[in-house]
Order: structure tokens, then sequence, then C-alpha cells
């Protein structure tokens, strides 16, 4: 019963730790590029996003 609960105790932090690792990625992503670094087109080619001069995040 006491290794069931330890299991799940590990798991659960896991879960946590994960959720807090991405939560912080997502916050320092740029919101006109989605954090790609560029947009596509409307004939399909990669622009360069000006915003975060295509790094992907805040400036």
């Amino acid at each position: 019963m006491i290794r069931i609960i330890i299991v799940v105790a590990i798991v659960a932090a896991g879960y946590f730790l994960f959720t807090l690792i991405m939560s912080s990625f997502a916050s320092t992503l740029c919101t006109n590029c989605d954090g790609h670094g560029y947009w596509k087109g409307t004939r399909g080619e990669k622009n360069r996003c000006k915003t975060c001069d295509g790094t992907g995040k805040k400036p």
C-alpha cells in the first residue's frame, strides 16, 4: 500500500514540474508568431517576424 502512495506522489510531482516548466516557456513566446520566429504568408512562404526579430521570444 505504501508503495502505491509513493508511486502516485512521484507521478504527481513529475506532472507538477512538467506543467510548471511548460508554462514558463509559454509565457516567454512571441505572441505575433507563436514562438516560431516566422509567420507564413498567403502563398506559403515564411516571413521573418519583425516583432521578435526571428528569435521567437518576447523582446
